[in-house]
Formats: structure tokens, sequence, C-alpha cells
């Protein structure tokens, strides 16, 4: 209990003060978060945090919820086939990021070389160093290795749905769509809901990534709260603005996740 409760009041006290390494505390009531609504870099990082979250999830759901569609069926060394779809999954942040940075790289990056090779694009892409391109490689990363966990939930959610109900729904001359709609999707709603439970909290604490691939850059282009919170607090150590950043964000994360709560509470 109080692994979890004091690290959150201190830093609660934190985010009402003016702290700094040098001169320590100074209280400084509501100032960092009023400060913090009318600093642009700050309004910006929340945008790119939303951008990547539901861009990042929104695509997990989509390929997951078509593997799970997929592989839920009999063919031939399907336990094999599943189970290599988990290996994004259990590999480390850091080590994911370090692999995708040298998959990413323009010189010798096998990305460019797949790319130029069927003629997809006609010069070298710098994927991490283009602010066109940034967002979208911390994304496609994100999907890379997290969609394993949304196919997880969305196949679990699948083996729920009673055969009998689909066969009879096939016999009446049901439609592959009509059948998903009506009898497979209603079982999967709750499944659904809580894969993104899971996702969009994870998703909002990004920073492994950043760290390794873009360090918020190219200018503020991959610039998300995490990264911003980080440096404030260890770069230009303003550790009560920090903390202030990092309760919005905790505050927006709890929100989130008690609407999606909420749904399948309903359910």
């Amino acid at each position: 209990m109080g692994v979890t409760i004091y690290p959150f009041i201190y830093g609660l006290y934190l985010s009402l003060c003016d702290y700094t390494i040098i001169m320590g505390a100074s209280f400084r009531g509501l100032g960092n978060y009023i400060e913090l609504f009318s600093d642009p870099a700050f309004l910006h990082s929340l945008k790119i945090t939303f951008i990547f979250v539901f861009s990042a999830v929104a695509l997990e759901f989509l390929v997951a919820l078509g593997i799970a569609l997929l592989v839920n069926r009999q063919f031939w060394q399907k336990r094999i086939f599943v189970s290599l779809i988990y290996i994004p999954m259990i590999m480390a942040p850091i080590v994911v990021a370090l692999m995708w940075r040298m998959i990413f790289s323009p010189e010798y990056g096998p990305l460019n070389y797949f790319l130029s090779f069927f003629h997809l694009t006609e010069r070298e892409i710098a994927w991490l160093s283009e602010s066109n391109y940034a967002l979208f490689s911390l994304i496609l990363v994100d999907v890379w290795q997290w969609t394993p966990f949304m196919f997880l939930v969305l196949y679990a959610g699948l083996q729920s749905v009673p055969p009998e109900l689909i066969e009879v729904a096939q016999i009446d001359g049901g439609s592959r769509w009509n059948v998903f709609r009506y009898i497979i999707l209603p079982f999967l709603y709750p499944f659904i809901v809580l894969g993104f439970l899971f996702r969009v909290m994870d998703a909002f604490k990004i920073f492994d990534s950043i760290s390794v691939l873009t360090k918020g850059g190219p200018g503020t282009a991959t610039q998300a709260v995490s990264w911003l919170s980080y440096l404030h607090g260890f770069t230009y150590f303003r550790l009560g603005y920090a903390a202030a950043m990092s309760l919005i964000l905790y505050a927006i994360i709890m929100l989130i996740s008690q609407v999606l709560l909420g749904r399948i509470r309903k359910f």
C-alpha cells in the first residue's frame, strides 16, 4: 500500500511546489497547473500523445481482430503459429526499439531496401529524422510489439462464442458479415473493451521507444507528455512542473479507464 500511496502523495505535493534540487521546495499552489495549460509545448505534447495512443491502439485492434478471426479455425500446426505471434510481446521494449532503429536506418536498414526493391519509393527515407515519418514510425513499432496482446484478448473472446449459434445462423442463410455482427460481436464486445482499456493505459506512458528512437524529435514531432515530463524533471530540474505534468497525464488515463470500465459493467 505504502509503495503506491506514498509516491503519489509526494508527487502531488511536488506538483504544488516550485521545486529545484539547489533551492529546494517553495509552495506555489496551482501555479504549475495554470502554467501548463498556457504552455504551447505541453499542449503540443498532449496532442502528439493522443494521436499516438488512438492511432496505435486502433491499428492494433484491427490487425489483431483480423488475425484472431483467421486463427479461430482448425488448420495444420495452429499451436505453433499462435505461439509465434506472441514473440514481439515478450521482448523487452528497449530491445524492440533497438531492433527497429536498425530496421529504420536510411543507410543499411532493410525497410528502405525492400521499399526500393518493390519500387514503392524512389529515395531513402529517414524514418526517424523526418517529421512526416517519425511519429508514424513510433506507431508502427508499438503496433508490431503489442498487437499480440490485443490478439490474445480477442482470441480468448472468440473461444466464448458458442459454435452452435454460428452453425444455426449459417444454416439459416446468414452472411459472414451478419454472423459476425449479430452473433460474434456481442460476445466479443467486453473483450474488445478490456483490450482497449489495458492498451490505452499503457500507450499513454510511452517512453522507451521515444528514448531510443527519436528523443522527442525531429524538433518536437514525437515529444509525448511522458518525454516532456522527463525533460523538465531530469534535464531542466523543474521537478514540481514535471510532477504536475505527470499527474495531469494520470488524471487523463484514469478518466478514460473509468469510461471503459463503465462500458464493461453495463454489458
